[in-house]
């Protein structure tokens, strides 16, 4: 028997089928399901701005307090004049060009790479990209689930073999491979 899956696109012909899951016991609901299990890594990027955005929220609003306080307590202001100045003081101290100075920056670091022949999905990514000494990838240039072991490492006198798999702390040098120049 033949399977044809939600979304598949049929152009002529004549069939019939049973239906054998809906939702998330269909295909693309298990695929969707799996997507959003998916957790949303932070780059060192976003964390910073994510913690530069709250430390700025916080000033705005102990700013905005005290103005409330002097206002009211030095020089006998108003309340609905002192709290429409104190609202649009906390309007204007928050920076609305910071997001798009953060995008181009990143843009143009993504460019800048892409020249080097490196593409990344997410603007974020080239921050953190462009603080890595090292990357390991399989032969077809594919980054994978940080599961890679090293075989050998390309010294500049020598190549060295390597032992040991995954992340266990056994393991060492096997020696020298070959000799890059040929001594």
């Amino acid at each position: 028997m033949c399977l044809a899956y939600s979304g598949t696109m049929v152009t002529s012909g004549v069939s019939q089928g049973v239906v054998v899951g809906t939702g998330s016991q269909a295909e693309i609901g298990r695929i969707s399901t799996m997507m959003s299990d998916v957790e949303a890594l932070q780059t060192p990027l976003t964390r910073q701005i994510a913690a530069f955005g709250r430390w700025l929220a916080l000033a705005v609003v102990l700013m905005t307090l005290v103005l409330v306080l002097v206002g009211t307590l030095a020089h006998d202001t108003d309340t609905g004049e002192l709290l429409q100045a104190a609202a649009s003081f906390a309007v204007a101290a928050i920076p609305e060009g910071l997001p798009a100075l953060i995008t181009i920056t990143l843009a143009l670091g993504v460019q800048a790479m892409a020249r080097r022949n490196a593409i990344t999905r997410r603007l974020p990514a080239v921050q953190t990209l462009g603080s890595v000494t090292v990357i390991c990838s399989d032969k077809t240039g594919t980054l994978t689930k940080n599961e890679m072991t090293v075989t050998a490492a390309a010294l500049p006198s020598a190549q060295v073999s390597v032992s040991g798999t995954g992340y266990a702390p056994e393991g060492g040098s096997g020696g020298r491979c070959s000799d890059r120049h040929g001594a």
